[in-house]
This record gives structure tokens, C-alpha cells and sequence, in this order.
């Protein structure tokens, strides 16, 4: 299946081996073989990759091996699984997905239906809001490049990074991101 959103690329349909294709109304008479018709042709076919989206469910349960400080508020309906540890004064919202091996340090908080892949850490006083997608390998909170020059050749000050992080609702994150506090 594919789709056509670009008006550029009509003489495209002619050699379109695809089985069906999306078009919008005023080119579907162009398509050689089975086509869709939506006013909104991308739009569509993002909708349909949904119905072919394998990725497995999680259960929704805390895995025995998570570790999760006694002081940690967690929501209902969470799936935790192994080795994540979820540090003192934190909060997981409602519907959370945490996958295996994230860390979610002090005091920090997860909006409602958040999705940490695999190996995510999220330091200390970070807040995400809503349906927040964070993919694999991704670390949000850690010191930016702060250092001030001293008087000695060589030699640097910290300057530490005391701001935090705040992700609004509904933003996806691909892996392997920093997302660095502000000082």
C-alpha cells in the first residue's frame, strides 16, 4: 500500500506497482490498479500503518526485580519491567509503560500514559507531561557543558547545572537523545 501526497509526483502512478494506492478524489481515475480515495492521502496512511504495528503489548504489572523507593507514588494500570529502579519522591503516572533497565531518579515525575523504551534515564527533577514517547537509550536531565576558566592554565571550575528538564504533552523523543538540564 502506498499513498500519493505530493502533486509533484503524479506521473508516478503510471508505473505504481503498489496493490493499492491512496489518492486524493480528483486522481483516483490515475491509478492502475486498487486505490483508496481520502482528501488526505498521508494522513490515511499513517492511520493505516496502525492495523500492521506488531510491537508487542506489555503486561501491566510490576516486574519482581524493579526497584522502586518506598516513598514513589506509582498510578494504576503501570507496566514496570526488570531493573528498573524509580528513585525517592518520584511519581509514575496512570497507563505508564517503563521498559527494562530505566532509571528514573529523585523527584521526578511521568504524566499520564508516558513510554520509556529500554535503557532510559531521567534524572532528578525532571518532569514529563502526557502520553510522553521516550525510545531507547535516551538520557534526559544530565549536566550540559558548563565550565568557567580559571586563573591556572589548564584548570576549570564546574559550573553545575542546578535548572531541570520539563518535556511537555504528546512529544516523542527518538533514541539515543540528551536532553541536558539548564544551570
Amino acid at each position: 500500500i502506498s499513498f500519493l501526497a505530493n502533486e509533484k509526483l503524479v506521473k508516478s502512478l503510471a508505473d505504481c506497482k503498489a496493490t493499492a494506492v491512496i489518492v486524493k478524489p480528483e486522481l483516483k481515475d490515475q491509478v492502475q490498479g486498487a486505490v483508496l480515495v481520502s482528501s488526505n492521502p498521508y494522513l490515511s496512511f499513517a492511520s493505516l500503518t496502525a492495523l500492521f504495528n506488531d510491537a508487542p503489548e506489555p503486561l501491566r504489572a510490576i516486574h519482581p526485580s524493579a526497584v522502586i523507593d518506598k516513598t514513589a507514588r506509582i498510578g494504576n494500570n503501570v507496566s514496570i519491567a526488570a531493573n528498573v529502579v524509580i528513585g525517592a519522591g518520584s511519581e509514575v503516572g496512570d497507563d505508564c509503560i517503563i521498559e527494562a533497565n530505566c532509571v528514573i531518579s529523585e523527584r521526578s515525575f511521568l504524566g499520564k500514559a508516558c513510554h520509556l523504551h529500554a535503557n532510559v534515564t531521567i534524572y532528578h527533577n525532571v518532569v514529563l507531561g502526557d502520553f510522553v514517547n521516550v525510545h531507547t537509550g535516551t538520557v534526559i536531565g544530565s549536566d550540559g557543558f558548563g565550565f568557567a576558566p580559571t586563573r591556572e592554565q589548564y584548570k576549570w571550575q564546574k559550573i553545575y547545572q542546578l535548572g531541570g528538564v520539563r518535556i511537555g504533552n504528546r512529544v516523542d523523543i527518538g533514541a539515543n537523545t540528551c536532553i541536558d538540564r539548564g544551570a
